[in-house]
């Protein structure tokens, strides 16, 4: 785990005592806490500002992480192959999220009325008065969900996916083709695709993708993107790239010296970085 301070320029190592080859996936933040999912070692609690960290999780059926999601006081965590377990107590105990279609969940995202999800097999979402469950697209696998006001965006490996009116009708978008990752803003919503490109689309106006310019890159994924203070930051294999012109530009600003960063969030406490060796 790191921490910068100046917006991605600069990074410190956060906690101590990590499991050996912990690898993280996932961050979220809840209230005064923050979360880091991992790859196969479950999932980490930090309390207070941020600098220890403590294991929960324990007694869930597996320790691989897919999805994060912490809206409000429920944790939602995607696992492997086990679908969505939740907790409103900080871990100390689960509940499984039963009826949901597949298991095999990438994506969460929770609104005020439904819980939507995406996996390998399309996207879903759960009335949270009702419980019951319904099939928005299938025959598609959804891998990123993200919300800003009434505009939700969803990354499949056929395109994009974008509604306008907080999910009653969806667009698919088949350029820029599979997306790797998706990140929205006020202004504008983004496509990380999995030849490496990035494409970036402004929403004042009709749905037009157009290529950011960013390297190095040697086809590898972009791992992350998300916005702190004046900047766009994301991060790839090379390491860390800020823009200041809404992901048009972007200029590489750090290199880690032992891993890539898998994930990334703003904080009151500073931008913090999921590290994967």
């Amino acid at each position: 785990m790191l921490r910068s301070l100046d917006h991605g320029l600069s990074w410190a190592r956060v906690g101590q005592n990590w499991p050996e080859g912990v690898q993280g996936s996932f961050l979220a933040e809840g209230p005064e806490h923050l979360l880091l999912a991992t790859d196969s070692t479950g999932l980490f609690l930090a309390d207070g500002d941020f600098s220890t960290w403590r294991q929960i999780g324990a007694a869930l059926p597996t320790q691989k992480v897919n999805a994060l999601h912490w809206p409000q006081e429920r944790i939602y965590v995607g696992l492997y192959r086990a679908g969505i377990y939740s907790s409103s107590d900080l871990g100390q105990n689960w509940q499984p999220l039963a009826g949901l279609p597949d298991p095999r969940v990438h994506a969460i995202l929770a609104t005020p009325t439904h819980l939507w999800v995406g996996t390998d097999a399309g996207l879903y979402r759960q009335n949270l008065h009702s419980e019951q469950w319904e099939t928005i697209r299938a025959g598609m696998q959804v891998i990123s969900l993200q919300q800003v006001d009434e505009t939700m965006l969803a990354g499949t490996n056929q395109g994009t996916l974008i509604s306008r009116n907080a999910g009653q009708h969806w667009d698919l978008h088949l350029e820029p083709q599979a997306a790797h990752n998706t990140y929205l803003t006020q202004e504008a919503a983004y496509a990380m695709n999995i030849n490496a490109d990035v494409h970036y689309t402004f929403l004042s106006d009709s749905i037009r993708w157009q290529p950011a310019q960013y390297s190095p890159r040697d086809s590898t994924y972009v791992y992350e993107m998300v916005e702190s203070g004046p900047y766009l930051v994301m991060s790839n294999y090379h390491g860390l790239h800020r823009s200041v012109d809404l992901g048009k530009t972007w200029n590489r600003v750090y290199t880690p010296k032992d891993g890539v960063i898998f994930d990334l969030i703003d904080t009151p406490h500073g931008l913090y970085a999921a590290l994967r060796r």
